[in-house]
């Protein structure tokens, strides 16, 4: 069961929703940062010439793969509208809308969030049953852009309330915003997007 509750569920109020829309915007602006540096990455190995080279970015692969999946698994917790914190503390999609219970279709997919804490979130005796294979990136990004783009829809006003992030997501989602990379071996990720973050130009890796 997803949901655990430790204590009544806080009601945010005004400057915590504030918050918690940059919250997200970091969340889904960073998820989309990690896989374009994971993609990067996989593409800089392709071209090295010697072993030191490539395992240095194999680590920044695996950092990056790492960090999205923290990534997703956040924003899957907050569209799911899970509280895991003993503090009842939990940014949630219903503070926004009320009548947002999730996405069935995301919640269904069990294995996948199974995996992510067996893998990654906790140290678990059972890493070997859920490991190593690969991880469909794109259909994992597709989806999360999916969620938001209705979860949006749900909110009062919701493309302002979430300004920034629906500018990012639609930056990430326009046709031209990502580039195919043939040859990659690596199916579960295979495009790197041009926009950048955080004052650092991306098209330096390529």
């Amino acid at each position: 069961m997803d949901t655990c509750y430790y204590a009544p569920m806080a009601i945010p109020d005004a400057q915590e929703l504030l918050n918690g829309t940059r919250y997200v915007f970091y969340e889904l602006a960073t998820l989309f940062h990690a896989r374009t540096i994971h993609a990067a990455a996989a593409k800089k190995q392709e071209m090295g010439s010697s072993t030191e080279y490539n395992a240095m970015w194999n680590a920044v692969q695996c950092c990056a793969l790492e960090s999205f999946l923290v990534h997703y698994r956040n924003l899957y917790e907050f569209f799911q509208n899970i509280d895991s914190g003993y503090d009842a503390d939990s940014l949630m999609a219903r503070h926004y809308a009320p009548a947002w219970t999730g996405d069935p279709e995301w919640r269904a997919d069990k294995d996948e969030k199974k995996r992510i804490n067996k893998l990654l979130a906790h140290i678990s005796f059972k890493r070997l049953d859920h490991g190593p294979g690969s991880w469909n990136l794109d259909r994992m990004e597709q989806r999360v852009c999916r969620v938001f783009a209705e979860f949006v829809k749900q909110v009062a006003s919701g493309e302002t309330v979430f300004a920034k992030a629906v500018e990012i997501y639609k930056s990430r989602t326009k046709p031209t915003a990502l580039v195919a990379f043939p040859g990659l071996g690596d199916a579960s990720t295979t495009s790197v997007s041009h926009f950048q973050w955080w004052g650092f130009d991306l098209d330096l890796w390529k």
